[in-house]
């Protein structure tokens, strides 16, 4: 009777008037459901719950916890709602959970229909069933020609950051840039380091030392971006028309087909030949009408072999309208060999040049195209403003003022191949001669026991199975004659370990 009579006065009570002044005045579970009275439903909807209401639904078993959750629906904040209102965050959030994916939804440079961007869930945008959209979209892979099937990696397998050993692995300069580099950025005052670069000086030394007009010359953050700007003026989808396509002769510099991919064209791979011969015939027979770029190497990367400039003259003169020909000679100062006294009669062809390898700038980012002047015009759009840093712009005059440093290097790297052919002679390796600052060999079956044996051992040379055609083929970099000696020394060790 005591315990009902309890029960009736709190019932009597008035909302508003506070809480009962003992804390045992009112029972442990309906205390909770007192204080669920003023707050909102668990699942997130805003609407209140009843007091004292049952939280189990009458009449129905409970289920196990896996198979409650399935049809529960709750509610999202979208953007604009209150959570988001002084807060940067890039997705919605899910209250109980976390923020929403933060994946883009589009990977690829948008094609130049020149109006405002389409969403699928809105009135008006393109369908499946829609001709024009099928033709906007991007084609479904690679395609191969030589009767091999298209390959093509995901992703740059950029090679991991080592600096402790001897880096033989990235054909970089490992005996360094010339003095007066390091001279040149000792005088840069900090009013220079605190403006944008001037380039004019800078070109023009760059073209007289390439023997061209100034207007032909374009300066690049390295020849990479010189690529990438390459592929985005000639490669994006064009709105309703075919996606252009981009022939790559293969093995190639691997920049070439992830560019192409990132402008949103489609990759035309030509397989190469078992000795890494030219495949001129395989190359014309891949252009068509939507050809936009054959990008080219000469000397060739990784193999080092180069390719006849009879070759480039008549993939030049099968192009259709507005497409052209780029040829990096990255390597050019190994190979003494240079298309660029013919631009003036190829219009449609542009040269990458890079002061990377034989200038040792490579920590610096600098490089360049070359053509002529109206076809290059497109492509220096889609250049960044100011991309080479004034240090770079420093270098590469003090570097061209010093061309004894240069022929310096050269020799040593013609002696290093010598010793690295002889090496190759001795320890049964197969090997092609090569017109740049390294040599590609095949070791086969003991590639890894090679390139794991050297890294272990302080040396850092290059693994190149993955390319089209280079299975168990490594890539050693031909410089200073006393890193290549021990390079051999290392390389005789290994593999004497390994028989």
């Amino acid at each position: 009777m005591e315990r009902a009579a309890r029960r009736a006065r709190v019932g009597r009570r008035r909302p508003g008037r506070g809480r009962a002044r003992g804390r045992g005045a009112v029972a442990g579970g309906e205390r909770r459901h007192h204080r669920r009275a003023n707050g909102a439903r668990g699942d997130g909807s805003g609407e209140p719950v009843r007091a004292g209401a049952s939280r189990r639904r009458p009449g129905v078993a409970r289920a196990p916890a896996a198979r409650r959750r399935r049809r529960v629906r709750r509610r999202f904040q979208r953007a604009g709602g209150r959570r988001l209102r002084n807060r940067i965050e890039s997705r919605v959030a899910d209250r109980r959970r976390r923020t929403l994916s933060r994946r883009p939804e589009r990977r690829r440079f948008r094609a130049r229909d020149g109006g405002a961007a389409r969403h699928a869930s809105r009135p008006g945008a393109a369908r499946r069933h829609d001709p024009a959209a099928r033709a906007r979209r991007r084609a479904a892979g690679a395609r191969g020609i030589g009767g091999v099937e298209a390959q093509i990696v995901g992703h740059y397998q950029k090679p991991p950051e080592l600096y402790d050993g001897l880096r033989l692995h990235q054909n970089e300069n490992t005996g360094g840039c010339s003095p007066r580099v390091i001279e040149a950025l000792a005088k840069l005052r900090p009013d220079q380091i605190g403006f944008y670069p001037p380039y004019a000086a800078a070109t023009d030394v760059i073209a007289r030392y390439l023997g061209v007009p100034a207007d032909r010359v374009a300066i690049t953050n390295g020849l990479d971006e010189g690529i990438m700007a390459l592929s985005v003026a000639q490669l994006r989808p064009d709105g309703g028309r075919p996606v252009p396509e981009a022939i790559v002769p293969e093995p190639a510099f691997e920049i070439f087909r992830f560019d192409t991919a990132v402008a949103g064209g489609a990759l035309v791979q030509v397989m190469p030949h078992a000795d890494f011969s030219f495949p001129l015939d395989e190359v014309l027979g891949a252009i068509t009408p939507n050809t936009r770029v054959v990008f080219l190497t000469n000397p060739n990367n990784p193999t080092g072999v180069s390719m006849p400039l009879d070759a480039i003259r008549a993939i030049a003169r099968h192009l259709p309208p507005k497409a052209i020909v780029f040829v990096d000679e990255a390597y050019a100062e190994f190979a003494g060999v240079t298309f660029l006294p013919e631009l003036a009669s190829f219009p449609n062809v542009i040269v990458g040049r890079t002061f990377s390898k034989a200038f040792g700038l490579a920590g610096l980012r600098i490089g360049c195209l070359v053509g002529a002047a109206d076809v290059l015009d497109p492509i220096r759009e889609a250049v960044p403003v100011y991309s080479v840093n004034v240090a770079a712009v420093a270098a590469v005059q003090a570097a061209l003022g010093d061309l004894d440093h240069l022929n310096h290097y050269l020799r040593q790297v013609a002696e290093s191949k010598a010793i690295l052919y002889a090496a190759c002679d001795r320890l049964g390796l197969k090997y092609w001669r090569s017109s740049s600052n390294f040599v590609l060999l095949c070791a086969g079956d003991r590639t890894t026991a090679l390139v794991n044996g050297a890294f272990e051992r302080g040396i850092y040379i290059r693994d190149r199975s993955t390319e089209p055609g280079c299975a168990g083929c490594i890539r050693v970099g031909a410089g200073i004659v006393e890193h290549t000696r021990r390079a051999v020394a290392v390389m005789e060790e290994v593999l004497c370990a390994v028989r």
